[in-house]
């Protein structure tokens, strides 16, 4: 029950980040973790405000998938990922259709269902350690 009030909640913070007409809280949060991570002394590659956004989205969708597994037994890790591309997906096609200010793109997508994937994949990971114990 744990996992799905926090996949609940995840998902509900995310909509307010990935709905928002204007990309102010997406382009601060990227623009103030890559500072973080530069300040951190990590290789400016790696901080650039491009690869720290993709990083980003790949974490926003991360712990749903991994929560939503653990809080539905009957998922699978495969459905779970599939959902994640699927939801990205609608989350660019509405910020192309309804958000001037916003930028859709396909990359995006892919980082998402890629953050999806893993934590389907950790999701699964965790389930089964469950089991075993």
């Amino acid at each position: 029950m744990r996992a799905r009030i926090a996949f609940a909640l995840w998902v509900a913070a995310a909509a307010v980040v990935l709905l928002e007409p204007s990309p102010a809280i997406a382009t601060g949060t990227v623009h103030r973790t890559a500072d973080l991570m530069a300040h951190a002394g990590l290789p400016a590659a790696i901080c650039d405000p491009a690869h720290v956004e993709a990083l980003l989205n790949a974490g926003m969708f991360l712990p749903p998938a991994a929560l939503a597994l653990l809080g539905w037994r009957t998922l699978r890790w495969a459905d779970v990922a599939v959902f994640g591309f699927v939801g990205s997906f609608a989350v660019e096609l509405t910020q192309a259709l309804f958000f001037d200010a916003r930028s859709a793109q396909a990359i995006d997508v892919v980082a998402n269902t890629s953050g999806a994937l893993a934590g389907a994949l950790l999701g699964e990971f965790a389930r089964r350690r469950r089991r075993r114990a």
